[in-house]
Formats: structure tokens, C-alpha cells, sequence
């Protein structure tokens, strides 16, 4: 029997981009909705139609409503969608390098705000 040559894995720079493209529609139409009118009024069918994309689409890009809701909440608690827990983001490190009591505190109060500005509408 010849030998079995492996599996390549498929790469494809431009296929990645578009997915990308695809879940940040998904997740804009998500949070649009949302917060216009409610996360229970809101459906999947909805979400499908504002991203322009298909219903098992926004399944396959991101997941369930449940799980679009976590992906907003947590892009806007972390500021992106970089795979970067908050504790390592720049900011929070700045803060925690920082000898002076005052300026933490700033730096903290800073931090904090633009954090709520991101965070708000999803909750209300």
C-alpha cells in the first residue's frame, strides 16, 4: 500500500478577511437592534436581515442570540475584538505601573468611563 501523503491545510488570506467582515456585520446589526429595541424583541431573522447576510450565516459567523449578546458585551467591556484578557490591555497596565496615588486614580476614573461609554446601551 503507498504511503498516505497528509492533509494540506487550506489558508486563504482573502476568505479570512471576508469572515471577519462577515461576523462584524453580524455583530453590528446585533447590537443596532439591540439597542433600538430590546434584546427579547429581537430575532435572528432580524439580525440576518441588518447584516444583509443569511439566517444559518449569523449561526456559523458568530452563534446563537445568547452568544452575539456575550460577543457585544465583551467587545465592549475589552474595548475590541482582540484576544487579550483586560488585565494585559495597555491601560490597565499603565494604571497599575503608575506610583503616583492620584494619577491611578485618574487613569482609573478614565478607564473606567470609556469602558461604561462602550457598555451602557447594551444593559438599558
Amino acid at each position: 500500500m503507498p504511503p498516505v501523503k497528509p492533509s494540506r491545510r487550506y489558508v486563504s488570506p482573502r476568505r479570512a478577511e471576508m469572515a471577519r467582515a462577515t461576523r462584524r456585520a453580524v455583530l453590528d446589526a446585533a447590537r443596532e437592534l439591540f439597542v433600538s429595541q430590546g434584546y427579547a424583541a429581537t430575532s435572528i431573522d432580524q439580525i440576518a436581515a441588518g447584516a444583509q447576510v443569511s439566517k444559518p450565516t449569523v449561526f456559523t459567523s458568530v452563534g446563537s442570540k445568547r452568544l452575539l449578546l456575550k460577543e457585544l458585551r465583551d467587545i465592549a467591556l475589552a474595548g475590541d475584538e482582540e484576544p487579550v484578557p483586560v488585565p494585559a490591555r495597555a491601560w490597565v497596565q499603565e494604571l497599575l505601573a503608575e506610583p503616583d496615588p492620584r494619577r491611578t486614580l485618574l487613569l482609573y476614573a478614565r478607564g473606567s468611563v470609556q469602558l461604561q461609554a462602550r457598555y451602557v446601551d447594551l444593559e438599558e
